[in-house]
Order: structure tokens, then C-alpha cells, then sequence
């Protein structure tokens, strides 16, 4: 069975092209238990102006 990732903010799931890398292999190996979230607030601080 093939899973796939969701990316959902503010409950809408956003259209991703996900690469073939060992970043989302690592994340795809975090979710395969279920769900992942982040505080938005986390990436507001660390966006650049």
C-alpha cells in the first residue's frame, strides 16, 4: 500500500510536490505512527523579512 503526506495548515491541505530526498524520507519515517504538527508560531519567528 502506498501512503502519502498530507500537508494541512489552518485545516486545508495544501498541494505539495514532495522530493525524493533523505529530509522527506526522514519525515515520511516520523509520520508513519500518524500525525505530525507544528505550531505555526514556530516558523512565523523564524521567517526573514
Amino acid at each position: 500500500m502506498n501512503k502519502t503526506i498530507e500537508l494541512i495548515i489552518d485545516n486545508t491541505i495544501v498541494d505539495v510536490n514532495w522530493l525524493d530526498n533523505d529530509s522527506v524520507t526522514a519525515l515520511t519515517n516520523l509520520a508513519k505512527d500518524g500525525i505530525i504538527s507544528f505550531d505555526k508560531v514556530f516558523f512565523e519567528k523564524h521567517q526573514t523579512k
